[in-house]
């Protein structure tokens, strides 16, 4: 640029003056200013190529390109003739209006398809949208079809009052005809609907999406032969699970229809695989084929699977009993182990309890009530493997109870489901560890742990048991871990109980602060060392280190608490005022 005003020399006062005016018309006119920069880089485009610019050469460039009038003359004009316009005639005149030709029903939807180059349908979704998340869209909807002028229609010399009125009236005609139309035409033309938009899915939609579409249906039926093909080969390879042919009562309908459905499958999976890497079409009689196949499948599929829920359907009842006698046993405990078996015959027997009942002499007896959820023809088959409960004394001083045949029920039906509950008859004498799947139902704790009901989780399903005369059942004690925990439990519950009248900061009762339970102040941490508790208490202002002593009456359970001390206090509240207190000793020199 500066070579090129260096070449220009006194010639350059003429250009500038040309430019000037240019910009001050421009600014006068309200013109686009990259006007000025376009015209600007023309003139010096021509300039670079002379190579010495004289008075002339600049004369005739800007001749060439003209005067600021002669290059905007066009566009003002068109201005100054919409200037004494009103605004739906200049709307009208700038193709800013309703083509109400063919209109569902106010004819925006062309004008907005028009002004963003889309197709109508994409238009209407816009509306569409508009209308149901945003309510507003109904509103705006209607008031444009008011504002908007028709395509075609006069409206010189209407005031702007009567060309609403005029609107209004016209628009909501409209819109009431075109309504009533669409509900009285829409039952005739319902298939004509469908194929419209089925038309327009194919044509616009689905050339996008089919290859993926495609790809997933390449994958599904692949996963799908791949599954029936491992159940073929699991039937034909006799494949059993612990030893038990799992599919030895497949029905040979059944067993077909996974036949058919390999073949339907594999047909499914040509065709897709075909539509992905090819442009050729598959002949049709190969999708039909596939298609009849899979009826001809899923009918055996139906037939065999009925057949097969036939089996399992319906529930029998049974009880066995066995009984083991204990007269040589020397040991004060007994170990019974219940149904100690494989874990595939655990996956189909559920045991929904055991009760313990006292026995009157040394024998124990075993009785197992069974629910068999199969159908009476089936119970007949595996009855007599089911009929027997096996006892023996094996090592640890471990009675095994096992229902003997079990196993020899699932080899005829697989995947037979029982549920058993186990009734024990116990002698008195003996204590007993009861082990496996098992739910004591009748068993608890002993009465002379009452006091810390609330205070203990263990049940005597995992606890050494033994028959109580005064509570004539079988009950168990609390272990040493939880008898600890839960008799701590206690003493902190009463120390909670008896806060007020042990401590020396206590609340206003007006002043309480609520935690959601009884108690108004919130215990955090303990510690019990011989017969001292160390504690820590807070309510919404103050947090607590104390400690006190206590005395444990075994006989009345009731706890003596003495010497509270308070060894540290810490403020959380920036309102904290003694005003909520009643109390409020024994911290001098002690709140951080």
């Amino acid at each position: 640029m500066n070579n090129l005003d260096t070449k220009l020399g006194e010639n350059k006062k003429l250009l500038d003056d040309y430019l000037q005016n240019l910009l001050d018309f421009i600014e006068n006119n309200s013109q686009d200013r990259e006007v000025y920069d376009d015209i600007k880089e023309i003139i010096y485009d021509k300039l670079s190529k002379i190579d010495t610019i004289s008075k002339a050469d600049i004369k005739n460039i800007l001749k060439e390109i003209g005067s600021p009038k002669d290059i905007f003359d066009i566009e003002i004009d068109d201005k100054k003739n919409l200037s004494g316009l009103k605004f739906y005639e200049k709307f009208q005149k700038s193709g800013i209006y309703r083509d109400n030709e063919n209109a569902i029903f106010l004819g925006l939807s062309k004008l907005v398809a028009k002004k963003l180059e889309i197709n109508i349908f994409w238009a209407r979704i816009i509306w569409i949208v508009l209308i149901f998340p945003f309510g507003f869209g109904v509103g705006l909807y209607l008031l444009a079809g008011i504002i908007l002028p028709l395509k075609d229609k006069d409206y010189k010399n209407i005031s702007i009052g009567k060309y609403l009125l005029n609107q209004i009236f016209i628009s909501l005609g409209d819109l009431l005809k075109n309504t009533i139309k669409i509900i009285l035409l829409l039952p005739l033309n319902f298939f004509k609907l469908i194929k419209i938009l089925w038309n327009f899915f194919i044509n616009n939609i689905w050339g996008i999406i089919s290859k993926f579409v495609y790809i997933l249906f390449a994958l599904f039926f692949i996963g799908i032969l791949v599954g029936f093909i491992t159940i073929l080969a699991f039937k034909f390879g006799h494949f059993t699970l612990a030893n038990y042919e799992i599919l030895a009562l497949m029905p040979q309908t059944l067993i077909w229809g996974i036949i058919f459905g390999v073949l339907w499958s594999f047909i499914f999976m040509i065709f897709s695989i075909n539509k992905i890497f090819s442009k050729s079409k598959v002949h049709i009689g190969l999708f039909y084929t596939g298609i009849t196949i899979a009826f001809v499948s899923l009918f055996l599929g139906i037939t065999g699977g009925v057949e097969l829920f036939g089996k399992y359907n319906g529930v029998q009842n049974l009880t066995i009993s066995n009984s083991y006698d204990l007269k040589d046993f020397d040991k004060d405990t007994l170990n019974i182990d219940i149904f100690p078996n494989s874990n595939y015959n655990s996956l189909f027997t559920n045991i929904t309890g055991v009760k313990v009942l006292p026995s009157n002499d040394d024998k124990i007896k075993i009785e197992n009530n069974k629910k068999i959820f199969i159908s009476n023809n089936e119970f007949d088959k595996i009855k007599k493997y089911l009929s027997q409960i096996e006892v023996k004394f094996q090592k640890n001083n471990t009675l095994s109870i096992n229902k003997d045949g079990l196993s020899g029920a699932i080899k005829v039906l697989p995947f037979v489901y029982t549920e058993d509950e186990i009734t024990l008859y116990l002698p008195k004498d003996l204590k007993y560890n009861i082990f496996g799947r098992t739910y004591l139902i009748n068993a608890h704790t002993s009465n002379k742990y009452d006091y810390l009901e609330n205070y203990s989780w263990q049940n005597c399903s995992n606890s050494e048991i033994y028959y109580s005369e005064s509570e004539e059942s079988f009950v168990c004690d609390l272990d040493d871990y939880q008898f600890v925990q839960a008799k701590n439990n206690y003493i902190i519950d009463k120390l909670m109980q008896n806060f007020d009248n042990i401590s020396s900061i206590t609340h206003k009762v007006k002043h309480k602060r609520n935690y959601g339970s009884e108690f108004d102040w919130n215990i955090e941490e303990t510690q019990f060392k011989a017969n001292t508790l160390y504690f820590t208490i807070s309510d919404m202002s103050l947090e607590i280190d104390a400690k006190v002593d206590y005395t444990f009456n075994d006989e009345t359970k009731d706890v003596i608490f003495s010497d509270f001390e308070v060894k540290d206090v810490e403020i959380n509240d920036y309102n904290f005022d003694k005003i909520y207190y009643e109390k409020f000793e024994g911290i001098d020199g002690k709140i951080e």
